[in-house]
């Protein structure tokens, strides 16, 4: 019946783990040159995106469905 939600649902869920990903190359390497502040900006963000993640995650679980943990670009293929 929620098929469809649960499908958008999921594929947001995998673009939010995404932006995650490139968040904390990012916050890996700014911390690694010497960028302190800006690396911490990094990590702020992907922690906020890892919360974004979470919430489409409690959705798609009241909603019946199962959490498709995989990247946008993993999903793509599929």
């Amino acid at each position: 019946m929620y098929e469809k939600s649960i499908e958008l649902l999921n594929k947001a869920a995998a673009d939010e783990l995404s932006a995650v990903h490139q968040y904390m190359y990012f916050h890996f390497h700014c911390d690694d040159q010497g960028f302190d502040l800006l690396a911490g900006l990094f990590r702020k963000t992907a922690i906020e995106e890892m919360m974004h993640v979470e919430k489409l995650a409690e959705r798609i679980l009241f909603l019946k469905g199962d959490v498709n943990m995989k990247l946008a670009e993993e999903s793509k293929q599929v």
